[in-house]
């Protein structure tokens, strides 16, 4: 297939360029065509920016060039909640600067901001203190509350401290989306406590 993903990287279409670029990811493991996903951030389309972030979050670690570029969305409102969730998904290959600028937005008036810029910061630096006191103020939030939940659950290990009161919730959570949601956390966090619950 590789043969023919080359042609298309070639392609007039510019979401055909971004797709073959993915796929070769996908199947060689190297990002020797990150630099197609970089100069379609810089297309006049927002749909073509969007699609280029989430091709190099899904590259993950491998689109590690890609970080500058990305950060630059950062000032782009329509597009800066895809650049903050692609720069989480790059992870620790993101340097300190970007950890700088996410701190500065976890003090955003938006609370969708807040969050996925705090749960970002964890993905690039390991460190939970910030992001769990900011996840802990947006799940008493009915806007933010299920994505709080969800985002507690792929913290892992890193989320035990929000045990307790993802329990209590639990317990107490009549609406059944939520309460799946909330059995999804704890299972991720602790699969012994989960049990103990009574969560499959």
């Amino acid at each position: 297939a590789l043969p023919q993903l080359e042609k298309i990287l070639a392609d007039p279409e510019v979401s055909l360029r971004i797709e073959a670029a993915l796929a070769t990811w996908f199947i060689t493991g190297q990002a020797k065509q990150t630099g197609v996903l970089v100069k379609a951030l810089g297309d006049k389309s927002e749909n073509v920016k969007d699609a280029a972030c989430r091709a190099l979050a899904a590259m993950k670690g491998g689109a590690k060039q890609a970080v500058g570029p990305v950060a630059d969305l950062l000032d782009d409102k329509d597009l800066r909640l895809r650049a903050i969730i692609t720069l989480g998904e790059i992870g620790p290959t993101a340097s300190k600067p970007i950890e700088t600028k996410l701190v500065k937005l976890l003090d955003d008036k938006d609370g969708e901001i807040q969050l996925w810029s705090a749960f970002a910061l964890w993905q690039i630096s390991g460190d939970a203190k910030r992001t769990l006191k900011v996840l802990n103020e947006t799940l008493g939030t009915e806007k933010h509350y299920t994505q709080s939940i969800i985002l507690l659950g792929e913290m892992g290990t890193a989320a035990e401290s929000e045990l307790p009161t993802l329990v209590n919730l639990y317990r107490e959570e009549d609406i059944a989306s939520d309460r799946q949601a909330l059995a999804v956390a704890i299972k991720k966090i602790d699969p012994k406590l989960a049990q103990k619950l009574g969560i499959k």
